[in-house]
């Protein structure tokens, strides 16, 4: 399971600074992991569809995968989140 934490965790990150595109460099740093590690897992991302890069040398930002996550506006949790608001 520490390896499905850390995959999400990476994830999470890029997602959450998608105004910038983030190099492995930055996410390992971050997250305290090691910069293999995260390379390798954010590449498999990529390949997924959840990560997109736009070179080799670039960094990584939200793929397209990631936004069929976003609409999900009849999810049980987006109705208890607009219930709750």
């Amino acid at each position: 399971m520490k390896s499905l934490h850390k995959a999400l965790n990476i994830l999470e990150y890029v997602i959450n600074h998608d105004d910038h595109e983030v190099a492995p460099t930055e996410v390992s740093r971050a997250l305290d992991l090691h910069l293999a590690t995260t390379a390798r897992i954010m590449g498999e991302f990529a390949k997924l569809g959840y990560l997109e890069q736009r070179n080799t040398r670039g960094g990584y930002f939200p793929g397209p995968a990631v936004f069929t996550f976003a609409d999900r506006m009849n999810s049980t949790y987006a109705r208890l989140a607009r219930a709750a608001a």
